[in-house]
């Protein structure tokens, strides 16, 4: 599953060469892929017709465009990547869509799609003036980002008070810190010599 800093290497990839992509036609190939409006394809596509894809913002592994139609706020576009979700960039019809394309975002001259193997990811539409939280729920259960200022030991020693399961299955708790997984867990446990079955509770500050 792409971690923290993958998805970010993806929303820059995706501020970078989707900036302002104007989505004339949008098609959903697996209806499972949308999560918001649920169970409504054709709502969704409704939704986003005439949109631009105007910017992309990070929230733990989530990712959020903000959507316009004629330069005024038209509501947001918010993608879960799960295990093994991804983009793919191309000139429109350059090559036929493979069987796991779940959606397609199409312009007059490229095309967005959306892949996934194992057809776990989501896509939501969230509509102007409602809360994104609201719609994506998943966001409200996430804790700081890793390097954001609410991210210290103190906060961590807190929580971890009295804690006695494994500080690995801490660290993969996105209530805990958003964004982390197997990989940088482990990383980091051995960086700080830190067994990864010890008790989250017993580990020291020092």
């Amino acid at each position: 599953m792409p971690e923290l800093p993958e998805v970010e290497t993806v929303r820059r990839g995706l501020e970078l060469q989707v900036g302002r992509f104007p989505i004339g036609e949008t098609i959903v190939c697996r209806s499972r892929a949308v999560a918001a409006p649920k169970g409504d394809p054709d709502g969704f596509t409704a939704a986003l017709r005439g949109c631009e894809l105007a910017s992309w913002r990070r929230r733990g592994k989530y990712l959020v465009a903000k959507l316009e139609r004629d330069g005024a706020p038209a509501g947001e576009l918010g993608v879960h990547l799960r295990m093994t979700g991804q983009f793919q960039w191309l000139q429109r019809e350059e090559r036929p869509p493979c069987p796991h394309t779940r959606v397609r975002f199409l312009s007059e001259k490229h095309e967005l799609r959306f892949v996934d193997v194992r057809s776990f990811g989501e896509l939501w539409f969230v509509p102007l003036g409602t809360p994104t939280e609201q719609v994506i729920t998943g966001l409200t259960r996430l804790g700081p980002e890793p390097f954001s200022d609410a991210f210290n030991a103190n906060y961590l020693r807190q929580r971890l008070k009295g804690s006695s399961r494994p500080i690995k299955n801490a660290l993969l708790d996105q209530a805990l810190v958003a964004g982390v997984g197997n990989i940088y867990a482990d990383e980091s446990l051995f960086m700080a010599g830190i067994r990864p079955h010890t008790p989250a509770g017993s580990v020291s500050a020092a």
